[in-house]
């Protein structure tokens, strides 16, 4: 966590406003400023990236009992949100190369495995519907979202980006988040910048940041009479918690900058252990540095011991026993290997690159005397 701005000028204007819950203007201010930076029309603040994930859902029009294409090396939280909206997740291996969803696999097992009909996309395995198409860029990287678009084109799927790491990170020049229908992000306090909790939606549709805005303080429909017209939410952002992501968004350029720097140092120092392809048109955030390691788990234990705050890969959806009934879609079981091997260490601008290169050579040291 980066505390270096204006946080406690912009929080302190806050309380002294007395206007601290979602009904004070600091919402709409932190709104504006992020619609402004990801360059896209509408931008609605919620209380996590979970929740902007399930309200980006149920706004896709993703039915209970439908499926939910995503990628099977991801967080938790991406499923869970496909749970709590009644659906079930339809699990993607990742790319060997990448790490992130396998777009090859998923277009080979849309061809076989799915049936299209006037009222939508169909496993034909069971007959039940496909409602969306929900990528993830895991860990400030992300899969080609023009394939990824494309392919949502072409079989009618709503493109939902779970981009909850990748604040900051462009494919192409466009910001990771914004490719399709909606995009989700985190602001959780272990992200690029934080809110101390906190996430949004992103989307061009005018219509549905309308609807996503209305959902978000339990649908009500007038200002002063109990009405409401849906089973809504109270997940609107407060005020306190936008004033401080204001105040990080300022610094994200500078953040940025410091990351790629420290992730660049991470790459040279510890060249010898395999890390994801980052595509040439891609520039990631840097928000972690993932590398692979055959003996990931001693060598996590020891790092974590040596004050470290290294992490393994998540693991895999399809492994959980929540999700071990779901469909998964595989050849070669990529993101268990992955999982199995994996690790991520941090890339803190707060912290002095000397001790980056104290990491490195800890872990070449480690794996020299054979962990």
């Amino acid at each position: 966590m980066y505390l270096r701005g204006q946080e406690w000028t912009y929080v302190r204007a806050c309380l002294d406003s007395s206007w601290i819950s979602s009904a004070g203007p600091e919402t709409d201010r932190f709104e504006e400023a992020l619609a402004a930076w990801m360059e896209v029309p509408y931008v609605v603040a919620v209380t996590s990236g979970a929740q902007a994930l399930h309200l980006a859902l149920i706004l896709a029009g993703v039915k209970p009992g439908d499926y939910v294409i995503t990628a099977d090396l991801t967080y938790v939280a991406t499923a869970n949100a496909i749970h709590h909206a009644g659906a079930t997740p339809l699990l993607v291996d990742a790319d060997p190369h990448t790490w992130q969803l396998d777009i090859d696999l998923l277009e080979a097992r849309l061809t076989t495995e799915t049936y299209q009909t006037p009222e939508g996309l169909y496993l034909r395995a069971d007959g039940r519907r496909i409602g969306a198409l929900m990528p993830v860029h895991a860990w400030g990287w992300g899969p080609d979202m023009d394939n990824l678009s494309a392919l949502a084109a072409q079989y009618g799927l709503p493109l939902i980006e779970d981009a909850a790491d990748a604040m900051g990170s462009r494919d192409a020049g466009r910001h990771a988040g914004t490719a399709g229908l909606i995009g989700c992000m985190s602001f959780n306090g272990n992200k690029i910048i934080t809110t101390g909790g906190g996430g949004a939606l992103m989307t061009a549709d005018a219509a549905l940041a309308r609807q996503a805005r209305h959902l978000s303080v339990q649908a009500k429909t007038d200002p002063l009479a109990y009405d409401h017209d849906a089973a809504g939410f109270t997940c609107r952002m407060p005020a306190l918690l936008a004033a401080l992501g204001r105040a990080q968004l300022e610094q994200l350029p500078h953040l940025l900058a410091l990351k790629a720097n420290l992730a660049a140092r991470y790459h040279e120092l510890l060249a010898d252990y395999p890390a994801p392809h980052t595509p040439e048109q891609f520039l990631p955030n840097n928000w972690v540095y993932p590398f692979l390691h055959p003996a990931a788990d001693r060598l996590l234990r020891e790092l974590v011991a040596r004050g470290v705050p290294a992490r393994p890969l998540w693991r895999p959806l399809h492994q959980l026993t929540l999700y071990a009934h779901c469909p998964y879609w595989t050849e070669s079981h990529v993101s268990a290997g992955l999982a199995a091997r994996g690790i991520t260490l941090p890339v803190d601008p707060a912290q002095p690159v000397a001790e980056f290169e104290a990491v490195a050579a800890a872990i070449r040291a480690l794996n020299s005397s054979n962990i």
